[in-house]
């Protein structure tokens, strides 16, 4: 006789970084972070803007990513802002922090 457990094997568990990818991926997150940036049209806004947005749904780091692809979408533009030099080889390389702002025109 064959063990249930050998005919089915369990999915592997999904740990905290799958969750979290998956909720900062989510058309939920998306829609509340357009939010922020319909609310601040003329400004540029970084990373640490979203604080209560990264703990309300706990996606930390992934933020970023979803930032970058919205604005490669489209729907953000973006800019670098170097401190000290723009390459990180030379020594006044103090890093940088990149900036998204609401499209001039955008009307969603």
């Amino acid at each position: 006789m064959v063990a249930q457990l050998e005919l089915f094997q369990r999915p592997p568990a999904r740990d905290s970084r799958d969750i979290a990818r998956e909720k900062a991926f989510s058309i939920e997150v998306e829609k509340e972070i357009l939010a922020v940036f319909a609310s601040r049209p003329e400004e540029w806004l970084s990373y640490s803007d979203f604080r209560e947005l990264i703990d309300k749904h706990k996606i930390h780091s992934w933020l970023g990513h979803v930032l970058h692809r919205i604005a490669r979408e489209g729907k953000l533009q973006t800019s670098r802002l170097y401190y000290g030099a723009e390459w990180p080889g030379d020594p006044d390389y103090r890093g940088f922090n990149d900036r998204y702002k609401w499209p001039e025109g955008n009307t969603k």
